[in-house]
């Protein structure tokens, strides 16, 4: 070798040395070695000069269970006529401190039996930190140190190869959110750890926690046996506030779990998971919910009917039916209802129960929601065409994405224009729900639409526990009674009396009363002695056609 080229491999930090081997009888195998040249390292270079034989040395520093590791290879390569044997292994500098080497050993087997050795040895320390970097960032969530979505995906696939039933909990914190805005994002960010940690402590080693995103975490349970008692552990857990400098921050967490079916991988374990956990979710459930079969089968059908709906508003399968809105006094069909109906060419006639919820759940509602708002301001110009009646008005529901997005009122202004009416001519119609849902995100729309000239009405009152002050704070002009209490008249008296304080609360507050769901005389006349004065329900009319409706509104004719 020239004096060049140990240089270079000198600066490099590669050790080289020379040595033989010797196999027992018993197989057991023992080494002697040398240095070739002055060792790289100033540690080494000090130990050596004290007198220690180089192979004595490294035996001693090499950790044991690596050296174990080494032997063996040794030994195979020897007893398969090997050549070659690539080895890591790490030495021990002291103080609990260990550097990563890398040794090319070639084994060279000579005529009369005797094993001679020839080593290249390079300190890898630095580059396995940086490999292990990027093993962190890949597989490693940088916030709370738990495994990420792809380590999970990964996990559970190696779990289900060796286990038969595999459990998978998903756990999400509900309010995050308001935590984040209410506490900043730092504070967030410490829940988040305080979660993971507390979720690992209970979960030791009876299963694998990691975060797949946002404040969403899952938990990997090898063994099924455990997952009723795990499930109950940790949902007690999650119900714990955080304590984050000092302050107890409450968490709203949510918790869907399934175990594994034969011939299962591990995206479709996290989908029927995630499943399970969007029913606790949508159904505020504060148990864990199982996963059921008949989750995938709805989840299936709500893909496949979002689908069609976006095809359907270019087919033209979406209509308007309007439900009549009497004056008590008079019994003249004064306002209507427009309410949305889907007649699909490939479902049939789809309740509107079913592909709202669905179309409030993507950004496709601001779409069905903008035909109704221009489908509603055509047919007020046709009835007030037909009609001669400038005042008669009709409203619309308006849901919670709408209220949130910017464009909305100039939807509505567009579409006046465009049919050449005022906004006194529409009431838009808001369910309580939505309202408390978020009543700080809604109120600026409201209030603008308020102030364009638009008769704001509250629907369903009495079913979203808003409170007092919210209500009081709303630019609503009308409130409309829910079914549920009309339901009660004439039968329970208590419902009666919560019937009657909705209305004097309706006049504290100066606002315009409906009542909806009307299907009996004596419902009908009890209202009407309470003033209250508009009624809605079948009593007078089922959601009729625009002609029926037409007809309904003449002067002549009378609503019941």
């Amino acid at each position: 070798m020239t004096e060049s080229l140990v240089q270079t491999l000198w600066s490099a930090g590669c050790i080289i040395w020379s040595g033989k081997a010797i196999v027992a009888k018993d197989g057991t195998l023992t080494w002697v070695g040398e240095m070739k040249y002055d060792p790289p390292f100033v540690w080494l270079k000090a130990a050596l000069e004290q007198g220690q034989p180089f192979d004595l040395l490294w035996e001693h520093l090499r950790v044991d269970e690596d050296s174990k590791r080494w032997k063996s290879a040794i030994f195979a390569a020897i007893k398969n006529k090997e050549q070659v044997v690539n080895t890591e292994y790490r030495i021990q500098l002291g103080e609990g401190n260990t550097a990563w080497f890398c040794e090319q050993l070639r084994v060279e087997l000579q005529p009369d039996g005797s094993i001679d050795l020839n080593a290249f040895v390079t300190d890898v320390t630095e580059s396995r930190r940086k490999a292990e970097e990027v093993r962190t960032l890949a597989f490693y969530d940088t916030v709370t140190g738990l495994i990420n979505r792809t380590r999970i995906h990964d996990l559970i696939g190696e779990v289900l190869v060796t286990q038969p039933k595999v459990g998978v909990i998903g756990i999400e914190i509900s309010n995050f959110r308001s935590i984040n805005e209410s506490w900043g994002a730092e504070i967030g960010d410490s829940v988040l750890k305080e979660t993971a940690k507390a979720l690992a402590d209970s979960v030791g080693q009876q299963g694998i926690v990691g975060r797949l995103a946002g404040d969403d975490f899952v938990v990997i349970v090898p063994d099924d046996s455990i997952m009723t008692q795990l499930v109950n552990r940790l949902d007690e857990v999650c119900q714990r506030p955080s304590q984050v400098e000092g302050v107890d921050i409450v968490k709203v967490c949510r918790m869907g779990y399934v175990i594994s079916e034969p011939g299962e991988t591990a995206v479709g374990l996290i989908r029927k998971a995630n499943l399970a956990l969007e029913n606790a979710r949508k159904n505020q459930s504060p148990f864990a919910v199982a996963y059921k079969p008949e989750m995938s089968f709805r989840a299936k059908m709500r893909v496949e009917l979002e689908t069609a709906m976006r095809q359907a508003l270019m087919d033209g399968e979406f209509y308007l039916m309007f439900q009549p809105i009497v004056d008590n006094k008079s019994g003249q069909v004064v306002k209507a209802e427009a309410l949305l109906r889907w007649n699909s060419s490939r479902f049939g006639a789809v309740s509107p129960g079913t592909f709202i919820p669905i179309a409030e759940e993507s950004d496709f509602i601001n779409d069905l929601g903008n035909f109704v708002i221009d489908e509603t301001a055509k047919k007020i110009a046709l009835l007030q065409k037909e009609l001669g009646d400038p005042t008669f008005a009709i409203s619309m529901n308006l849901s919670l994405r709408q209220l949130k997005n910017p464009a909305t009122l100039n939807i509505f202004k567009a579409a006046m224009q465009r049919h050449n009416i005022t906004p006194a001519n529409m009431i838009i119609e808001v369910t309580e729900s939505s309202i408390m849902h978020d009543a700080g995100e809604c109120v600026s729309m409201l209030n603008m639409l308020r102030d364009s000239g638009f008769m704001l009405a509250i629907d369903d009152f009495g079913t979203g526990y808003s409170s007092l002050a919210t209500l009081a704070s709303l630019p609503f002009g009308c409130l409309k009674i829910d079914k549920r209490f009309v339901d009660g008249i004439g039968i329970d008296r208590k419902q009666e009396e919560v019937l009657q304080t909705i209305i004097r609360l309706a006049r504290a507050l100066n606002l315009q009363i409906v009542a909806e769901g009307i299907e009996h005389k004596a419902q009908y006349e009890f209202l009407r002695e309470l003033d209250v004065e508009f009624s809605q329900g079948y009593f007078f009319a089922k959601p009729l056609g625009f002609e029926d409706l037409l007809s309904r509104c003449r002067p002549d004719a009378l609503a019941a």
